[in-house]
């Protein structure tokens, strides 16, 4: 059985020299012709960093983010989520291995939406 990563998205990678990173983190995100303000809020924790984000223009509040790391001056925050037995077709599989391609009947598997 195989585990994929299914990345939505990595919010924000930013080069930051000697600065604490902890606090807020303001930006706006741009994508076909639509802004939206974005809100990071980033904690230190013991063992690294946990960061949750708001997205003021869409009424969000409080999403947790699956990652956050500061190693070599960069600020990496990503929210991801596992799809276990799903290939990248987001298909159910067994191996996902191209040669299970042809066996697969089904487009999309609903259970990607759970």
């Amino acid at each position: 059985m195989q585990i994929i990563a299914f990345v939505l998205g990595v919010f924000v990678s930013s080069f930051i020299v000697g600065q604490d990173v902890t606090g807020q983190l303001n930006g706006v995100l741009k994508v076909q012709g639509t802004q939206l303000r974005m809100v990071f809020n980033i904690n230190k924790v013991e063992d690294g960093f946990t960061s949750t984000m708001d997205s003021p223009d869409q009424h969000a509040k409080g999403i947790p983010l699956a990652s956050s790391s500061f190693e070599n001056e960069a600020l990496k925050l990503a929210n991801a989520i596992e799809l276990p037995n799903l290939n990248h077709l987001v298909q159910e599989c067994e191996t996902g291995s191209p040669a299970e391609y042809a066996t697969i009947e089904q487009t999309f598997s609903t259970t990607a939406l759970n």
